[in-house]
């Protein structure tokens, strides 16, 4: 593996505490925008994304430190954040897990200026993005991997990024209200687009690689058919795919519940995670050749 486990930890809770934001910063600002039934029962339920974020991007931090090896190069980082992908990305996920941070003491304060809501929400929303981006772009920098050199990986990432964020959003509804309505959680359009539109570009992403350059080839048949088959088919497939968007289609109260929503989420949320570890894991090298002067 490329990089260890700590960069894989790292992609994952940007990538998911960067969509949990920004959902819930997106379901504040309609309910600003045109108060009405649904905005607000929407946005009970988004809400939850202003408490995952902090969590989810303070870990992610936690995570890029281990992994850069000391206070000194994460410092480093921050100080010239247009010095690389890795310096700018760790300056908007550090400015978003501030803004997120702030805007969850807001919400928990209750007493609040609007305008400091409004602004974090904002703020949050131009930096979700980039962070959700970034997860990929950093990915697709190093073209000594020919798995990796595609722009496809960082939409595939965005992707998983908004699936798994709008995941934890309906993780932390049912956990902390579980006996609320649940209009939008699994049998929502907007779940179903989303894990559908990930598996669409997941296999977009597949059969480019798979047809780019033997080095590529080789890491897409470690996924379906070598060593990284069963993180792949159970984690991305299984657990990140088939199971939410069957559980967003089945018209039965059962999915409703408390439980199905809390192991449909979850379910999710390890897909995102498998499929980054998957990604990641199957990585080989293509040798850079040099010409001769």
């Amino acid at each position: 593996m490329p990089f260890g486990l700590f960069v894989v930890a790292y992609l994952f809770l940007a990538g998911a505490g960067a969509g949990s934001f920004f959902f819930a910063a997106c379901g504040a600002v309609c309910d600003a925008l045109r108060r009405t039934a649904r905005t607000e029962r929407n946005l009970e339920i988004l809400s939850g994304g202003f408490l995952a974020s902090p969590f989810l991007l303070c870990l992610a931090s936690i995570c890029l430190l281990f992994d850069l090896g000391s206070p000194q190069r994460a410092l480093l980082a921050f100080c010239d954040p247009f010095g690389s992908v890795l310096s700018f990305g760790a300056c908007c996920l550090g400015l978003l897990t501030v803004v997120s941070i702030a805007v969850a003491a807001l919400g928990i304060a209750e007493k609040f200026p609007v305008l400091f809501m409004r602004t974090g929400c904002a703020l949050g929303i131009v930096l979700a993005p980039l962070v959700m981006g970034y997860t990929g772009v950093l990915l697709c920098d190093l073209v000594a991997v020919d798995f990796w050199n595609t722009p496809l990986l960082a939409v595939l990432f965005v992707c998983s990024s908004l699936s798994t964020g709008y995941a934890s959003c309906m993780l932390v509804h049912a956990l902390l209200r579980p006996l609320a309505p649940s209009a939008m959680c699994l049998r929502g359009v907007l779940a179903r687009v989303l894990h559908i539109a990930e598996g669409i570009v997941l296999v977009f992403f597949m059969i480019g690689r798979f047809l780019y350059s033997a080095a590529a080839r080789e890491s897409v048949l470690s996924l379906l058919c070598g060593g990284l088959a069963p993180v792949f088919w159970a984690g991305v497939v299984l657990c990140g795919l088939l199971i939410p968007v069957a559980a967003c289609s089945i018209r039965l109260r059962a999915v409703s519940s408390p439980l199905a929503r809390i192991v449909v989420s979850s379910c999710a949320l390890i897909g995102g995670f498998a499929l980054r570890y998957a990604i990641v894991s199957a990585a080989c090298y293509t040798a850079i050749v040099a010409p001769i002067l």
